[in-house]
């Protein structure tokens, strides 16, 4: 009897945690709502920073621009060439579209995103325009907590990159942005787009 009950409860338990994050993610990925605006907290609790998505259900949100992060090493008063980090995974992902680079390199992405204060939500310019004073919209401390969290996952990425580099003190790590041409332009060899570039201060070698 005690067996039953306790399968019954853990399987209660597993139902109740899976629809609490089938239904954040529902909503996560619905466009702007009444629903999704007050419960917009716990939502965002549950779905960021592992699970968060860069497109919206029944609404499309195609990304414009390429995110490109690279490293380089430094040791004493050397330092290392630029390293591109991004193209050998996005290759490799093209090439075997069941392996686990594209995994691998989401949480780059999504950092990457955090740095540049990129946000993916709809609603925000939509009801901060119509009430400014709001409390979600003086977000200025969850902004530099999520740079915070952004440039820490770098700082590892980096690092992990650099690991084979004996002696290896500080990391620098570089954003490069690449806005390709208009869809009209695409066959175009001398309109390649535009390329910017942020570089992030030194930090320190995390092993």
């Amino acid at each position: 009897m005690y067996r039953k009950l306790s399968v019954w409860f853990a399987a209660a338990v597993c139902a109740v945690v899976l629809g609490t994050y089938f239904s954040a993610t529902f909503l996560y990925l619905t466009p702007p709502n009444p629903v999704k605006a007050r419960h917009l907290g716990t939502i965002l609790s549950v779905e960021l920073p592992l699970f968060s998505q860069n497109w919206h259900l029944f609404a499309p949100n195609p990304v414009r621009s390429n995110l490109l992060l690279a490293g380089r090493c430094g040791v004493g008063s050397q330092t290392t060439p630029w390293t591109d980090l991004t193209t050998p995974f996005v290759a490799g992902h093209h090439r075997n579209r069941f392996s686990r680079l594209g995994k691998l390199l989401r949480p780059t992405q999504d950092a990457l995103y955090l740095i540049l204060g990129r946000n993916l939500d709809e609603w925000r310019p939509l009801v901060c325009k119509r009430f400014p004073t709001d409390e979600r919209c003086r977000n200025d401390r969850e902004r530099q907590k999520a740079r915070e969290l952004g440039t820490y996952i770098v700082q590892r990425v980096v690092s992990a990159s650099c690991a084979g580099v004996p002696g290896v003190q500080r990391v620098q790590a570089r954003i490069i942005v690449h806005d390709p041409p208009p869809w009209s332009r695409r066959h175009d060899r001398q309109d390649a787009g535009k390329m910017r570039y942020l570089t992030l201060p030194w930090m320190e070698y995390v092993p």
